[in-house]
């Protein structure tokens, strides 16, 4: 009985996410859709300039996704560049990281 109540609950959830909403507009759901990570290497300046394009864009529309940048260390660079993101995030905010990120692509 609780394997059809969840696939009734998953088809609602998929239903409501194929509903018509006003152009611009997220549907509203319970489910964490609006949660987007994404995998950079601070050290290459494509992969810099992508995620500062797109958080941007997206921010200053004030479209409520939460992001998670995971940093890839593959090399000492690329580790010492993750350590100095975050720490411009902990103690500056959003706004200088991506400062840093832009003077830096």
């Amino acid at each position: 009985m609780s394997i059809i109540r969840e696939s009734l609950t998953s088809l609602l959830t998929m239903l409501q996410l194929l509903q018509r909403t006003y152009p611009g507009q997220l549907p509203s759901v319970r489910r964490d859709i609006h949660n987007s990570i994404v995998p950079t290497d601070f050290s290459n300046p494509k992969d810099v300039t992508i995620v500062v394009d797109t958080l941007q864009g997206l921010v200053k529309r004030k479209i409520p996704i939460r992001w998670g940048l995971v940093p890839q260390t593959t090399t000492p660079g690329a580790a010492a560049q993750a350590k100095v993101v975050y720490y411009l995030l902990d103690y500056y905010g959003l706004a200088a990281v991506i400062s840093y990120l832009q003077a830096v692509s």
